[in-house]
């Protein structure tokens, strides 16, 4: 099980030299090759076999958005399936593949690396010039349950490694947050009542962003936010879970968002129940409970709702998990 928000990535460095006549010179198979033990944000939290990743080799405080081609986002996929897997280049020729550089003339020579998932080709990078590439995020899912493994951003940067050094590591960090709602049972809303096709709409957050490759940031820019639709994970409630009357368990990725008014008048939960509708709005919360709503970076806040016919929206307990702890809730939400 992973522990908190940090993931570590190790990178080792196989450094197949050929030792010539005249020094240690590498030459043809000064490789860089990746190996990590990750976990992403799906239900089940393992690399697939080839999920990809992108990489950075940058000069010592070189810029993304300059990079040399042989340096700029290179593409690199997992080997295996499972928590812990090797990273390989995804296209097998030269240029494609990340290597040190001449030992004999560059032996002082240092190097960044920054790294992300998941992978984009280099028409979905954008620059700033003179500042950094970025990435255009887009959480939104309107049609269909948002695919959270793949909505889930990870980057980590490290400086200042040495040309040939023998391994490098990054710790790669979730950059968004993560909401997981719980449904439970009420005397009036049973587990038998809930139809397959019972559904959860997150409305009223930030769903497009700019995620900022040089330092992993995020900037918002003005847009329209669409809706979310989550993922039902129900398959993964555990018998504790269930003994505590949860009935169905949903996730998804959200952009971080501070505490604000703002952010109280504009977050909502639709449930569809079909033909019922319930809902729940965060500016319904009690004054001493409000503070709770907000989404932070890394973190996996957590809902728990208790859909109700006829009663009133009661008491919300919000509580934050696995990613790293935060304080989430307890609702009841209203039939329409």
């Amino acid at each position: 099980m992973k522990k908190n928000i940090l993931v570590l990535l190790s990178v080792l460095i196989i450094l197949l030299a050929f030792v010539a006549c005249d020094g240690n010179k590498l030459t043809v198979s000064n490789e860089v090759r990746f190996f990590t033990g990750i976990r992403k944000a799906a239900a089940d939290s393992i690399w697939a076999l080839n999920d990809e990743i992108g990489i950075w080799m940058l000069d010592t405080s070189g810029k993304t958005y300059d990079a040399i081609p042989e340096r700029y986002n290179k593409r690199y996929k997992a080997d295996t399936s499972g928590s812990i897997s090797g990273f390989i280049p995804y296209y097998a020729d030269a240029s494609n593949i990340l290597r040190w550089n001449d030992l004999v003339n560059d032996a002082d020579k240092k190097f960044d690396f920054i790294a992300y998932y998941p992978y984009r080709t280099d028409d979905q990078i954008f620059t700033v010039s003179g500042t950094t590439a970025y990435l255009k995020l887009d959480v939104s899912a309107t049609n269909a349950p948002q695919d959270s493994g793949k909505a889930d951003v990870l980057w980590g940067r490290v400086d200042g490694i040495e040309n040939g050094a023998s391994s490098v590591s990054f710790n790669l960090s979730h950059k968004l947050a993560r909401l997981i709602v719980y449904v439970k049972e009420s005397v009036t809303v049973k587990e038998t009542d809930l139809v397959d096709d019972f559904s959860i709409e997150i409305n009223g957050l930030h769903t497009t962003a700019q995620f900022w490759l040089e330092n992993g940031q995020i900037w918002f820019p003005t847009g329209a936010d669409k809706k979310i639709i989550m993922k039902d994970i129900s398959d993964t409630l555990t018998q504790e879970e269930k003994d505590a009357g949860k009935v169905r368990k949903f996730e998804a990725i959200v952009m971080p968002e501070a505490h604000s008014d703002a952010l109280l008048n504009r977050f909502s939960l639709t449930f569809t129940n079909t033909p019922d509708i319930f809902t729940w709005e965060a500016k319904e919360l009690l004054s001493a409970q409000r503070p709770n709503v907000k989404f932070e970076s890394g973190k996996q806040h957590i809902y728990n709702i208790r859909l109700d016919a006829y009663a009133p929206i009661t008491v919300i307990d919000i509580t934050v998990e696995d990613w790293i702890l935060v304080n989430g809730g307890d609702a009841v939400a209203i039939v329409d």
